[in-house]
């Protein structure tokens, strides 16, 4: 009779106690755990089991050194069977690390089966605590360190891990402690520590702290297996909520954090639109996808020493983006409707850990052979369809990915095949031939991601094609921004190396002169601006930050912030995301004043940061601040005003400036001095503003501009801080109701010339009857017709249609002509006036004053005219005359062909000004010769009339409009006065003319009184021709 016996492998250890003299752990026990495997046959292993349950501790002396062996305990029992060991682990103890290494599917599982000739598995407590430290040496660094075999490195870990252990080993269950590395930085001692029973924190703070003291080293520790942490230890679904949490015995560390390890990157995890972190150490996952699958971390931390625990989280993961294209796109069937065309189709998914189900289904066609092909990081399944030509219907391709939870994700084609008489598209570049109302794709060339497509319209035509292709680079960083906005990774650490690479992806602008591209770098600014919201950032992002910014501002990429779409509109929100980013993104940043600012001073972006005083000043980009008290930040961006809308009767013509102050408020006005692109022109007015968000335009709430009569500069005056401009009219300040009394007083002095003309016609024989009559007459009559036929031209122009435009050049010619004309013979009157009153006994010849009339009238503003037609490019357009005014050009001071009828007016008008002056003076002459005691009042009456009846035959009114040219309407009230009068005055001109000229002579009253009514006028007195100052009085 025969019997089996079966063989039993029994790991087992036992703790030993050391007792030493050392004054640092005095009468403390150092432990030392020991592992033996014990071989027994089946029915030994309840009594071995129940000899090291009753076994007493042991002492033994060796070496005159008291060893204790104080437990003993079974962690594994192993059953040989043939060629195989089958391995359970015992109560409180689980499968160690390195089983879980080269046994994965073990470390789940109760029981392990590995081949006899393989290492026994081996379990460990549960409560087995791993102390990973460091410990900083101030002592120089050895380059010999760096080679674990030279006796110098195994001489100083030897004496490290010595006196490591004498203090560390007195821990209860204290297993093993070994030095794994020395690296640079003084020197610094990695070293792992593994104690199989429970730790308690304020032990191991003490202990550390005795040996921070005796070693005069600084310690960092990490242990694991004093935190447990919860979490699904099973595959979960995809897109699901799920919930981890971490739990510690001791109070004191109420600090948690949490992290994630995808490969061989290591994430903060922080709140964001798809995690929620809570003080209680608890993380919520609200939507698990491809970027949370990994190894969760949660820390507890308090001074030098950091508790952690972690799990696995194993996601069934589906495809984000399924891109499923045909080959060709439009299958022809024009041409052939017997035959059947083969055609590819493919869908392309990104790469990932999971083993999808992949299947094809269709509709209107069978599937034949398919393949699959996974290279450049993602995985092509395709198929052959056969499209039979005559059938004509749709065809549906469907490809369906399922993974390990059974979810699915599906992407379906209707191939567009074009039959015979199908409306298409001709092909049209690299855009194939495609059917009419589809949209026509293509993949992005090089290395840019994405797809551009260009729709095919009804109509058979082709529309604008779309392109949002984006550098491979960019692209990355995109992806990780929004991967950051979602809670993986902390803004403070990862800003730094977005920034950089960012900089380093804007530095050729020939690269990235796309819409696409600038929009991804500005999404890229927005991104972090969002994630760094209730974060404060380091000045060490600056450089990057501000170089990459100035990069995307560079006027050769000016065209490429605008997007053309089938209505070519410009999408206007892209550069205030970037004004808003920017000054979020600086205004996060935390600038230490004591250190020196790294470089900020760029072509188109330039900070300025300084500690303020009250009503100090600082430049940015030449443009001045008053400085607020206060750490002020000023950030500058030079080409960033011709990218913002504006309405339409403004235009940005400054630098945008930013200002904030770093943690504290405005407490006074904010005083800033722009340089203004453009210098101003007279009359247009200057708007302080800054950007208001909420709005998305330009608002002047709380800024005012401050009238300095420099034109070259704007001085602003706001009471909040943000980003600032200034915007200039595009148009000069229309006066209220100006054209309105132009076009009356015009029509008044119209009508009022054309009476006078016909009332010197009818009194002429009756009025005339001296020479200074003869001369008086004949000036007014001349001036008369020219002013005449002037205001008839000035109207004419007014109203002139856009079909009759070229009548303008004419128009122009006529009054540049007949206001000279007409200010002529108002000099040919004054000087016979001043003639007259000089040399009373010598009389002009009526010959000699009309030939000098007629020459100084009408001969000297023809020259003048045809000069200055001649002069500005032969009466080219805005040149001598601007098509938009149908008037002379104004191009500012002594500019513009303005001048050739301003500078012959304002010498007339000095002239006549000066000899009506000096009939005043022969008004109050005769009061000094007589003697006599006249009244005062006659004397003033006297001198009004002369003013009143010689202004307006004189052009004296015209000195207005010289004040007009000077005063800037922007000063206040006095311009707007003046600019009224001068328009009053002189649009009525005409009128005046009549007053004073006709009904103001009383010989010209008289005969009209004769010519109308029979009654002979009562007989006036016969003034001498030398009393001319007579028809002042009159």
């Amino acid at each position: 009779m025969g019997f089996m016996m079966r063989i039993y492998t029994i790991t087992a250890f036992c703790a030993l106690g050391l007792l030493f003299n050392l004054e640092t752990c005095a009468g403390e026990l150092s432990n030392k755990m020991f592992y033996a495997e014990i071989m027994v046959e089946e029915g030994a292993i309840q009594n071995i089991s129940n000899l090291f349950t009753t076994l007493q501790a042991i002492n033994i002396t060796v070496d005159n050194s008291l060893l204790i062996i104080s437990q003993f305990s079974i962690t594994t029992v192993c059953e040989i069977r043939g060629n195989k060991t089958i391995c359970k682990c015992s109560d409180g103890y689980i499968w160690s690390g390195a089983v879980c290494d080269s046994q994965p599917d073990c470390c789940n599982q109760i029981e392990c089966s590995v081949k006899t000739s393989q290492p026994t598995p081996m379990c460990l407590p549960k409560t087995r605590v791993i102390i990973s430290g460091s410990a900083t040496f101030p002592d120089a660094y050895n380059s010999l360190y760096s080679n674990t075999g030279s006796p110098e490195y195994k001489a100083f870990t030897s004496t490290k891990t010595e006196e490591l252990k004498q203090v560390y080993s007195t821990f209860s269950g204290f297993d093993s402690l070994v030095i794994t590395g020395i690296r640079q930085g003084s020197v610094i001692v990695d070293f792992l520590m593994t104690v199989n029973a429970p730790l308690n924190s304020s032990q191991l703070e003490s202990k550390t702290n005795t040996l921070q003291t005796s070693m005069n080293a600084t310690f960092q520790l990490t242990t694991t297996g004093l935190v447990q942490i919860y979490a699904p230890n099973e595959t979960i679904c995809y897109d699901s909520t799920q919930q981890l949490s971490c739990t510690m015995n001791d109070p004191s560390f109420d600090s948690c954090s949490w992290k994630l390890t995808a490969g061989n990157n290591v994430y903060a995890l922080v709140n964001g639109t798809e995690v929620l972190v809570e003080p209680s150490c608890s993380l919520t996952l609200l939507k698990t996808s491809q970027i949370w699958q990994g190894t969760y971390n949660c820390s507890f931390s308090k001074g030098f020493i950091t508790h952690t625990a972690s799990a696995t989280l194993d996601i069934a993961l589906l495809p984000e983006n399924i891109q499923i294209l045909s080959g060709p796109q439009y299958p022809d069937c024009s041409v052939d409707e017997e035959k059947s065309l083969q055609v590819n189709v493919t869908c392309t998914i990104k790469n990932s850990t999971e083993n999808y189900t992949m299947s094809w289904s269709f509709v209107g066609t069978s599937g034949g052979l398919n393949s699959s092909t996974n290279a450049n990081g993602f995985i092509s399944n395709s198929v052959i369809v056969s499209v039979q030509c005559k059938s004509q219907s749709d065809i549906i391709v469907t490809c369906q990915y399922i993974n390990r939870k059974s979810q699915q994700e599906s992407a379906n084609l209707t191939l567009p095949v074009i039959y015979m008489g199908t409306p298409v598209c001709q092909a049209n570049g690299d855009w194939p031939k495609a059917k009419a109302s589809t949209t026509a794709q293509l993949a992005c060339i090089g290395e840019r991601v994405g797809m551009r497509t260009r729709p095919c319209l009804s109509t058979g035509s082709w529309g604008i094609e779309t392109s949002p292709c984006v550098n491979r680079d960019l692209n990355n960083i995109l992806q990780d921004t929004y991967s950051l906005l979602k809670g993986r990774g902390s803004p403070e650490s990862i800003a730094s190396d977005i920034f950089g690479r960012l900089k380093n992806s804007t530095n050729s602008t020939v690269s990235i002169n796309t819409y696409a591209n600038i929009n991804a770098s500005v999404t890229i600014l927005q991104n972090m601006n969002n994630a760094s919201a209730n974060v404060t950032l380091g000045q060490i992002i600056l450089p990057d930050l501000l170089a990459s910014s100035n990069n995307i501002l560079s006027i050769s990429l000016k065209n490429s912030w605008t997007e053309l779409t089938s209505a070519q509109s410009k999408n206007s929100s892209l550069s205030e995301q970037y004004l808003m980013s920017m000054e979020g993104l600086i205004t996060k940043t935390h600038i230490n004043i004591s250190e020196s600012l790294p470089r900020c001073k760029y072509a188109n972006v330039e900070l300025v940061s300084q500690a303020a005083e009250k009503n100090s000043s600082i430049k940015v980009l030449n443009a001045s601040i008053i400085l607020p008290e206060g750490i002020v930040k000023a950030v500058a961006f030079s080409t960033l005003s011709e990218l913002l809308p504006t309405n339409e009767d403004t235009t940005t013509n400054s630098i945008i400036l930013s200002v904030t102050l770093q943690n504290s408020t405005l407490k006074n006005d904010i005083s800033i001095t722009f340089p203004l692109i453009n210098s101003r022109p007279r009359n247009y007015e200057i708007d302080c503003v800054y950007w208001d968000f909420t709005s998305s335009q330009f608002s002047g709430n709380g800024c005012d501009w401050t009238y300095t009569g420099v034109n070259t500069e704007a001085v602003c005056t706001c009471n909040h801080l943000t980003s600032f401009a200034t915007l200039m009219s595009k148009h000069p300040i229309s006066l209220k109701f100006q054209d309105e009394i132009t076009y009356v007083g015009l029509g008044a002095s119209v009508c009022s010339l054309t009476l006078c003309l016909i009332i010197e016609f009818l009194v002429w024989n009756t009025v005339v009857k001296s020479n200074i009559s003869h001369f008086r007459h004949t000036a007014l009559v001349n001036i008369s017709l020219c002013l005449l036929l002037a205001d008839c031209s000035f109207l004419a122009s007014s109203f002139l249609s856009i079909n009759h435009s070229n009548w303008c050049p004419y128009l122009v010619i006529i009054k540049h002509y007949c206001y000279l004309a007409m200010f002529f013979w108002m000099l040919c009157l004054s000087m016979m006036l001043l003639h007259q009153l000089m040399f009373v006994f010598h009389q002009l010849r009526k010959k000699v004053y009309l030939t000098f009339s007629i020459c100084l009238g009408y001969i000297c503003p023809l020259f003048i005219v045809i000069l200055t037609f001649i002069a500005y490019q032969n009466g080219k357009e805005n040149y001598y005359y601007s098509s938009e005014t149908c008037w002379l050009v104004y191009e500012g001071t002594l500019k513009g062909s303005i001048y050739a009828f301003i500078f012959p007016v304002l010498i007339i008008v000095v002239i006549n000004f000066l000899s009506m002056m000096v009939v005043i003076t022969k008004l109050l002459r005769p009061q000094v010769s007589d003697g006599s005691k006249a009244d005062e009042k006659d004397i003033t009456k006297s001198i009004l009339k002369a003013v009143v009846f010689l202004t307006p035959i004189f052009g004296v009114t015209w000195i207005l409009g010289f004040f007009v040219l000077t005063i800037d309407l922007t000063e206040g009230p006095l311009a707007f006065f003046i600019n009224y009068a001068f328009i009053i005055v002189n649009s009525f001109q005409g009128v005046l003319i009549l007053i004073t000229g006709c009904f103001g002579e009383k010989k010209v009253r008289d005969a009209l009184l004769k010519y109308f009514i029979s009654t002979p006028p009562k007989p006036t007195k016969n003034e001498s021709s030398t009393k001319v100052v007579s028809i002042i009085k009159k």
